[in-house]
């Protein structure tokens, strides 16, 4: 009966402990981000750097929907190599950016109004937090970009 309780209350306060991680992951990110743009570093090579600590707790470390977290998640965590392959050969960034930034609702991500990750809450859209979280998402998708397998494997 204990293990029971105690399986409820985990179920019930990892969205929330998640969100809270990924609300201060993108706080701490958001001055990194401004640097690497001003560096002219690749946008690829700095979207791997936010895909490790903003998605690979539930996507995994080869983005193949196997982190340590996916098994908490209600549905199946997508493999991120595949998104091309799933979409005849082409990458569709403008949906990938719109799941990731709240646009388009998915559910394991958070509701539209608060997404996990999208934008600083409450920023303004013309303050540097929010520029800095557009360079951080233009990163993000361009990583993944980056690891598409097309193709059987």
């Amino acid at each position: 009966m204990r293990e029971a309780r105690v399986e409820t209350r985990t179920r019930a306060t990892a969205p929330l402990a998640l969100m809270l991680l990924w609300i201060g992951v993108l706080i701490v990110g958001s001055a990194r981000v401004a640097q690497a743009a001003d560096e002219g570093l690749d946008p690829a090579f700095e979207g791997r750097r936010h895909y490790e600590t903003l998605c690979s707790n539930c996507h995994g470390d080869d983005a193949r929907g196997d982190g340590p977290l996916a098994n908490l998640l209600r549905i199946v965590t997508p493999d991120l190599t595949r998104i091309a392959a799933r979409h005849a050969g082409e990458f569709p960034a403008d949906s990938v950016r719109a799941q990731i930034d709240g646009t388009r609702d998915v559910s394991a991500h958070g509701r539209r109004q608060m997404p996990v990750w999208g934008k600083p809450l409450g920023a303004p859209a013309d303050s540097a937090e929010a520029e800095a979280a557009r360079r951080m998402l233009v990163e993000l998708v361009a990583y993944l970009r980056s690891i598409q397998v097309v193709g059987t494997d």
